[in-house]
């Protein structure tokens, strides 16, 4: 029996080109490979609250610029910025998967399928990466997530996330509202049905606005539902006279 401990060899990827790891500028190319949708799902996963996914993103972002920054470290509590960038990521992913034809069609021939379902909505891509619906209003002067909403699909689950976020955000709102206010940055696809549909499942709205029971009613006097002549049974309100 051999006392050397036993030794297995572990396949690791071989990278033809070193250059390829300094060219990764930005965090959206580190997440953008075979393993993106699960890795989408997994984060999504980890809880229901949308914030919370959004600082979890945040600190994954800030271990990978540690990594690779050798000089300038980030510590310390997420600022604005980081969990700004966060976000964008997590709708860059969420929309390369969902739209990835129509996202494919704006970038190579500047037009989106004839049979896609956002077509209508005069789709393009930002500075940013992200996809937002276009309109009449450029030469507006509201703020820009205003005038160009994130475009987000119908059926996914950051989507709910969204939509319930802001529905806690605005103390419970109804569908209506609650639509209008999520609409100041996101364009859902079909959002009003998925906001009645949050605000309909939401158990702290359920008890707020319990169903009425509704009393059975006593049978009709007899002197109501036999015809009879004019007057002929007829009373008097005495009760009125005495508090007069």
């Amino acid at each position: 029996m051999s006392n050397q401990y036993p030794q297995r060899q572990i396949p690791v990827a071989v990278i033809k080109d070193p250059g390829e790891l300094k060219n990764c500028s930005d965090f959206s190319n580190f997440f953008l490979d075979s393993a993106t949708n699960s890795f989408v799902n997994n984060l999504l996963n980890l809880s229901n609250d949308y914030f919370k996914i959004i600082r979890v993103l945040s600190f994954i972002c800030r271990f990978v610029y540690n990594c690779k920054s050798k000089e300038s470290k980030r510590i310390g509590p997420l600022d604005l910025g980081e969990l700004k960038k966060a976000e964008q990521l997590l709708l860059k992913l969420v929309q390369r998967k969902e739209f990835k034809v129509e996202m494919n069609g704006i970038q190579n021939s500047a037009m989106v399928p004839s049979n896609s379902r956002v077509k209508t909505l005069n789709p393009f891509i930002d500075s940013e990466g992200i996809l937002r619906v276009g309109g009449r209003l450029r030469n507006s002067d509201i703020n820009y997530n205003q005038k160009f909403p994130i475009l987000l699909p119908s059926k996914h689950k950051l989507t709910y996330l969204i939509v319930e976020y802001f529905h806690k955000k605005f103390l419970h709102s109804g569908p209506q509202s609650l639509l209008y206010q999520i609409r100041q940055n996101f364009w859902i696809l079909n959002g009003r049905n998925i906001c009645r549909k949050v605000v309909h499942n939401c158990v702290i709205c359920c008890k707020a606005n319990p169903t009425c029971t509704v009393q059975i009613m006593a049978d009709l006097p007899k002197d109501r539902v036999i015809k009879n002549y004019p007057f002929n049974v007829s009373g008097v309100d005495l009760f009125w006279a005495l508090l007069h």
